[in-house]
């Protein structure tokens, strides 16, 4: 199974003119495919960005039952005003020998990230330093056990470029 490894962001959604307002700057894309989660009552939907402007995305999703109800926002893409740690991952337990990571990068540019591990969610380990470029577009990483927990510490992402991390279970 092939999962998109996610970042969290959270805002106030309003059906009026499909805009989600975030507490601040979302890095969004234009374009992106996205997972609303509404708080108030557990729902879920799939929607995409039609445009970012400073803290507002306008997303194509509208419904009237959300109005001012707060939502989370799960995204797989990450671009270039996002740096540092991520997202805490869960690996596969012992059963399965190991947990392959693939990092891929679109548009002009290139990344450079740290996979990093822990076997408690404190102290992190590097277990792998990926540069990506447009060239040379995906770039894979094994991760064996005894490691329960991963994430990403992306240093660097170009202008013009998209990150997508997924892992495969």
């Amino acid at each position: 199974m092939i999962t998109e490894i996610q970042r969290t962001l959270s805002g106030i959604y309003s059906s009026a003119n499909s805009t989600i307002i975030f507490d601040s700057n979302p890095y969004l894309l234009a374009n992106s495919d996205v997972i609303l989660y509404f708080t108030n009552n557990d729902s879920r939907f799939a929607a995409s960005v039609t445009s970012v402007s400073g803290n507002n995305a306008v997303v194509n999703f509208t419904d009237n039952q959300y109005a001012n109800n707060r939502v989370t926002i799960k995204t797989p893409c990450y671009n270039s005003d996002i740096t540092g740690p991520q997202e805490v991952f869960t690996l596969q337990n012992s059963t399965i020998p190991n947990t392959l990571i693939q990092a891929t990068v679109y548009g002009t540019g290139g990344a450079s990230l740290n996979i990093e591990v822990s076997s408690d969610k404190k102290g992190w380990i590097n277990a792998a330093n990926i540069s990506v470029t447009s060239v040379s577009n995906t770039e894979f990483f094994n991760i064996g056990h005894p490691w329960p927990y991963a994430r990403l510490n992306i240093s660097s992402i170009d202008s013009g470029t998209t990150l997508i991390a997924t892992k495969a279970n």
